[in-house]
């Protein structure tokens, strides 16, 4: 995106992944800012950017709803009037746990003082890391637009397990985002 004239800033959490954008950025003979940040907890000032694009499975990788609402309006605060969020998220309509199997994730959960506000949804991909897998697009479409989002474009493939959407923050105006 720098290549193509864009102001880019780039976030991660991890400092060496930061230090290796930036060089690479230098290496490339284009602009970068890189900050160290956690997405979920996102913090620039009110009307920094035109556009943000979370990468891959990261908005899935966010646990609970009432995390990734928080994260949306973070990332609201953060866009001017009109701007847009392109994120991608982990589509599995086919994720249909019965209601036992619910229950024991849910108590797995609680016994092992994991994820304490488990979802239906919520799971280890490759038991190596938390992924919510979206089954229904009410679903997506109502955590979008609790979090101050129209959505301008959704993409849910039939056999993919990555979806994606365009997002344009919507009229109202910002909610103070809460510590």
């Amino acid at each position: 995106m720098a290549k193509m004239g864009f102001r880019v800033t780039g976030v991660d959490f991890i400092p060496e992944m930061v230090r290796r954008a930036e060089k690479n950025a230098v290496r490339l003979g284009v602009p970068l800012t890189g900050v160290v940040q956690e997405i979920s907890r996102l913090d620039f000032p009110a009307e920094s950017f035109d556009a943000i694009m979370i990468s891959a499975d990261m908005y899935s990788c966010v646990p609970t709803r009432m995390k990734r609402r928080e994260m949306l309006g973070r990332i609201r605060r953060a866009l001017k009037p009109g701007g847009y969020l392109v994120c991608q998220f982990h589509w599995d309509p086919r994720f249909h746990p019965n209601p036992q199997g619910e229950i024991i994730r849910k108590i797995f959960a609680l016994s092992t003082l994991g994820n304490l506000r488990y979802e239906r949804g919520d799971m280890l991909w490759g038991y190596v890391e938390f992924i919510h897998a979206f089954a229904s697009e009410k679903e997506l479409r109502q955590e979008f637009g609790d979090g101050g989002f129209e959505v301008m474009n959704l993409h849910l493939p039939d056999g993919g397990f990555r979806g994606g959407a365009v997002l344009r923050k919507s009229g109202a105006p910002d909610e103070t985002v809460r510590s």
